[in-house]
């Protein structure tokens, strides 16, 4: 259980922010998955942003991650993150097998990890959005307001 809450929240996340908590994430999925080259890009992110947010991001992040890892099998990963104004933007995109959105929601048990990274946005009062086709890839974007 203790590893779980580390995993969710890693003291770097509290200690250096988002930039290096995704940083460290992505370097330690890729050691684990031989083929996958995974790339971090991020713009207006010099300063922190609030906690809630950092931890919210990190969250969704990840679990896009491990979803591409787990299913889509991709070799190429790429995350940007951008700070415009009020509002801070996630960009997933991976270039694995893809899938039918609507199929999979409507599998019961099959979209556990999309309905909660659903919630955890919509609780912040913002967006995600989930672009996939099988053979084509999937996008995830998400937007919080840093309000």
């Amino acid at each position: 259980m203790r590893r779980v809450a580390y995993e969710m929240r890693p003291a770097i996340l509290d200690d250096l922010g988002l930039v290096p908590a995704l940083e460290s994430y992505i370097r330690e999925c890729c050691g684990r998955r031989p083929g996958l080259h995974a790339e971090l890009r991020s713009q207006g992110l010099s300063e922190r942003i609030p906690l809630p947010v950092e931890v919210t991001l990190y969250r969704v992040v990840r679990e896009a991650l491990n979803n591409a890892g787990r299913h889509a099998d991709p070799t190429r990963v790429l995350l940007l993150l951008e700070k415009r104004g009020r509002v801070v933007e996630a960009l997933i995109e991976d270039d694995g097998r893809g899938f039918d959105l609507d199929e999979v929601l409507q599998t019961p048990g099959a979209a556990v990890g999309l309905i909660g990274m659903q919630e955890r946005v919509a609780m912040m009062g913002g967006s995600l959005t989930v672009d996939s086709a099988p053979g084509s890839g999937t996008r995830v974007r998400v937007q919080l307001p840093l309000d």
